[in-house]
């Protein structure tokens, strides 16, 4: 006698957000082993607000702080305008101006103005999605020569949970390239949970870890939290990927 009872099948679909992290940690261990100085602990704080203009301009604004040599100091200062433009749905655009200052409260501080364009381009997974962003940087010093930096970043995000929990999952990787230097200077891998805790604000708790490709750098393990303010709600539609580190 056959049965119509259903047969529980099991998903042989990996997780793709399991996996990112796992190279994630992967990554973290490899950084730990190249290079014998420990590396110092920073915490990363960010703040933005976005004003949706119309369907395809967003206005960003925006500021951050970080503590650096374990927490103990302030190590930068900065502050961020730009423009988000929507070209189609997988593809954005957003030129940016960034004031820093490094070591604002020591002697040997560092000014820098920087411009830069940053195009996007993204593409859904499943329920996941999948952002590449060439960041593009013009980096003017008070202090040292000018520079310029290309930053290709992939980024891999998925809902977690149910979608009443408003929580998505990300894994990213990230590299620095410097034309004044010609070589690749800097990688960072990245996992964090972004929580949307209302239409108006959102909340991205991550960890970092900054791995110095250039002699005579110190490697970096990074918290950074970073808060969004939505001006119009349609914003929480959007992503924008913006770099202020």
């Amino acid at each position: 006698m056959t049965s119509n009872a259903p047969v529980a099948v099991r998903s042989r679909r990996p997780s793709i957000l399991a996996l990112a992290l796992v190279l994630t940690l992967g990554w973290y261990r490899v950084g730990s082993t190249i290079g014998g100085e420990r590396p110092d602990t920073q915490l990363w704080n960010e703040a933005k607000v976005i004003i949706r203009l119309d369907d395809r301009f967003d206005l960003v604004v925006g500021g951050a702080l970080r503590l650096g040599d374990d927490l103990s100091q302030l190590v930068r200062t900065s502050g961020l305008a730009a423009v988000n433009v929507r070209v189609t749905d997988f593809f954005s655009i957003t030129p940016t101006y960034q004031y820093t200052v490094d070591d604002p409260v020591m002697g040997g501080r560092t000014v820098e103005n920087r411009l830069g364009l940053v195009p996007t381009v993204s593409a859904p997974l499943g329920n996941a999605k999948l952002a590449l962003s060439n960041g593009l940087e013009f980096r003017s010093f008070d202090n040292k020569p000018n520079s310029r930096r290309w930053r290709p970043k992939l980024r891999l995000s998925h809902p977690v949970g149910s979608r009443g929990m408003a929580l998505t999952g990300y894994a990213a990787g990230e590299l620095f390239y410097d034309f004044h230097t010609d070589i690749w200077t800097r990688s960072r891998l990245f996992a964090g949970l972004e929580k949307r805790l209302s239409d108006n604000f959102a909340i991205d708790l991550y960890y970092c870890r900054q791995i110095e490709l250039k002699a005579g750098n110190q490697d970096l393990n990074i918290i950074g939290i970073s808060m969004r303010f939505d001006l119009d709600a349609r914003t929480r539609r959007v992503e924008v990927e913006l770099e202020t580190e």
